[in-house]
């Protein structure tokens, strides 16, 4: 019978996640709307770009969490959930995502991905109408804005599979319940 005290610490640790990660998209937010409000107020163009210093940090933690998120929803599925179980929650869901799609894997990537987009465009569109963009240093950083754009277009577009991820962590996890009784290091 699967301990149901761990089962309930694990899954309060999940909610603390999440807290986390509402956290950082709430920072993610006033800070890019910040630095969005200075850039267009200052009427100083390249202060667009710095959104990137907000993105790629917040994205980052982001993707961190959701994925120790991912490991412990697959871990209670695989040690603590199945047919002998009350608890199915983490299978249940699944196999729910599996068949209708991760609407949440799209609600915290697409925040950061639009403001990417509008990062990038922005400063585009402010600088084609403040200076001249076909100076050199204009181009250098309207290519470096497009070059930012895409590498985080394609992270984003990459780390976007959380079906893929959660096999990942089922087969390991499946692999050590197997292996019980397994541990490399000496007590």
């Amino acid at each position: 019978m699967p301990d149901e005290k761990e089962y309930m610490m694990l899954r309060d640790e999940i909610y603390k996640i999440y807290d986390i990660l509402e956290k950082t998209r709430n920072l993610f937010y006033v800070a890019v709307a910040a630095i969005f409000t200075c850039s267009l107020t200052l009427e100083f163009p390249i202060l667009f770009l710095a959104a990137y210093c907000m993105i790629i940090p917040c994205y980052w933690v982001t993707i961190d969490y959701q994925r120790g998120m991912w490991k412990i929803g697959t871990y209670l599925a695989v040690f603590h959930e199945g047919k002998d179980s009350d608890f199915n929650w983490e299978r249940r869901n699944f196999t729910f995502s599996c068949k209708n799609g991760n609407r949440y894997v799209n609600s915290y990537s697409s925040p950061f991905f639009l403001a990417c987009i509008f990062s990038t465009l922005f400063y585009i569109i402010y600088s084609y109408k403040k200076t001249n963009i076909l100076e050199p240093f204009n181009l250098v950083c309207v290519a470096i804005s497009i070059i930012l754009l895409l590498v985080m277009s394609l992270f984003i577009y990459r780390q976007n599979n959380s079906q893929r991820v959660k096999k990942e962590f089922i087969e390991e996890w499946i692999t050590i319940k197997h292996c019980s009784g397994y541990w490399p290091y000496q007590d």
